[in-house]
């Protein structure tokens, strides 16, 4: 008998309006592990309960190849949705995430949660460039903005995760939207079993949403892939997100098609955002450290938008110069969105000297990609004389001295 991913039944316990759902996940080798999300709602039916674990633990199990056993009947869109999910995650990520077999019911009609349309729609909120973009433009008007504990900053850090709230609940207030925060500790389960936010990130919103349906029938979930990669791997995906709603849920990925530096313009003009602006999680005790490279590189778009001075968000330091003399291109800061904003200066007019940072810095990553591609070929030469390799090599050499 192979791996197996066993999700008991959940328990469910409301007090002074909130509610705690939890459950025992247990994986074959491995002792059960209990999770738990605490939501400001009233009412989480046993259904809406096995709906949120089966999302969750959907991914993880695939990562083991383990079969996956749910204690009730789940939803039906949800599991012909993951059918779906599995073959792109699979496509995507091959070898690491494999099929599980899942050992489940379809849920009967007359079995789906008894929900009024038109509850609501909830934004999923970090402060973040995405997120503050979906808060301002939405695809109708907003009833909360959702934070999630837990997540980017670990319970544990409670003393940074207040400060953090804190100002969350202040923009949340500046937009007149009010901020629902949830608590969980899911990436007890998540963490070692599968990566943040490469695979979880949207299954794991996907999953606090679905307990939250008494308040809304819709979630936004900010896209931080554009339509340009719509098919570059993320746990977050435009193809992939939507594959998490329920007949009585919908989970919506949001403004693909908007460029980041674009995102990042909008956010800075508007007054809350140009406050509270938050794009930093390597920090613990800072609300952006300014030296990340996330801080790095958003406050490299400010500058090329001419907004740098109204963000008061980030610390004075580091300086334009600074900045443009560091731009790094990576696995982090992919290519892809250092080319969209030299694309958007030279298209709506920019700074000439970040124009040129940025131009130098692509041509710098092409022509290290470029030789190592060389060095592959020049190690494993593919029949090639000895002349030929002679002047492959010399080739090398002339590229990594331009």
């Amino acid at each position: 008998m192979g791996a197996q991913v066993t999700v008991a039944p959940p328990e469910i316990s409301t007090a002074g309006g909130r509610t705690t759902v939890s459950a025992e996940i247990s994986v074959t080798g491995a002792g059960p592990t209990h999770i738990w999300y605490r939501c400001p709602v009233e009412h989480v039916t046993e259904e809406q309960a096995v709906d949120a674990f089966f999302v969750l633990a959907l991914v993880p199990a695939m990562s083991l190849g383990a079969t996956l056993t749910m204690p009730a009947p789940v939803s039906r869109d949800l599991l012909r949705g993951a059918e779906t999910f599995q073959d792109v995650f699979q496509q995507w990520y091959p070898g690491y995430m494999l099929p599980v077999a899942v050992e489940a019911d379809p849920r009967a009609e007359t079995d789906i949660p008894p929900l009024p349309g038109d509850r609501g729609l909830v934004s999923c909120f970090t402060g973040g460039v995405d997120a503050f973009y979906s808060a301002l433009h939405p695809l109708r008007p907003l009833s909360g903005l959702l934070f999630v504990h837990g997540f980017d900053v670990p319970l544990r850090d409670r003393d940074f995760r207040a400060t953090v709230a804190r100002r969350l609940r202040r923009a949340a207030k500046g937009l007149g939207i009010p901020l629902v925060e949830v608590r969980t500790n899911l990436r007890k389960f998540t963490n070692g079993r599968a990566k943040w936010p490469a695979h979880m990130h949207g299954s794991a919103l996907a999953s606090v949403g679905i307990l939250l349906a008494d308040r809304f029938d819709a979630m936004l979930v900010p896209s931080s892939v554009g339509s340009d990669q719509i098919w570059a791997a993320n746990g977050s995906h435009q193809v992939t997100d939507r594959l998490h709603g329920t007949e009585y849920f919908s989970v919506v990925h949001h403004a693909s098609p908007v460029s980041r530096i674009a995102k990042t313009e909008a956010v800075a003009r508007h007054p809350v955002g140009a406050r509270h602006l938050r794009v930093c999680f390597k920090s613990r005790t800072d609300y952006n450290c300014g030296t990340c490279f996330k801080c790095r590189r958003t406050l490299v778009d400010l500058h090329a938008v001419r907004l740098r001075k109204r963000v008061r968000s980030f610390p004075e330091s580091p300086s334009r110069a600074d900045l443009l003399q560091s731009i790094l291109i990576d696995e982090r800061n992919p290519l892809r969105l250092a080319q969209a904003s030299l694309e958007h200066i030279r298209l709506h007019g920019g700074p000439a000297d970040i124009e040129q940072a940025l131009a130098a810095a692509i041509r710098r990553h092409e022509l290290e990609q470029l030789t190592s591609r060389l060095r592959e070929i020049a190690a494993h030469p593919p029949g090639m004389t000895a002349t030929e390799l002679t002047a492959l090599q010399s080739a090398i050499r002339d590229l990594k001295a331009t």
